[in-house]
């Protein structure tokens, strides 16, 4: 059976490019995020020597889950992957495949919304 995304959080993908999701975080001092980011691989530089998998796509996803310490969004800081714990970083061809990572991680696919509409620091 296919899992499909919603039809508002495919609508942002495609007009925003990223969509995002703050967790509960069992880490004190922490809080969690996923994101998926929507890839026009042909504009990616490098992007099909990087995922050769991926070459022959136009679109491709990033799905990214990770922990970051609170203090850095409290104090609006700018934050790179290095700075981020525990950071899963998953690039796939489909929705259907973004879909399947969200219910791998738990995550309900129309909880995802606007990254500016979240905290998130990516």
């Amino acid at each position: 059976m296919a899992h499909n995304l919603p039809d508002d959080v495919l609508e942002i993908l495609l007009s925003v490019g990223q969509v995002a999701a703050e967790l509960p975080c069992e880490f004190e001092d922490c809080r969690e995020f996923v994101s998926i980011f929507r890839i026009d691989t042909a504009a990616a530089w490098g992007f099909q020597r990087r995922y050769p998998y991926l070459a022959d796509r136009d679109v491709a996803y990033r799905a990214v889950r990770f922990r970051v310490d609170a203090e850095r969004i409290d104090r609006d800081e700018n934050v790179c992957d290095e700075d981020l714990c525990s950071l899963q970083n998953i690039y796939v061809a489909t929705e259907e495949e973004v879909a399947a990572i969200l219910k791998m991680w738990a995550v309900s696919p129309g909880a995802m919304r606007r990254p500016s509409e979240t905290e998130i620091p990516i």
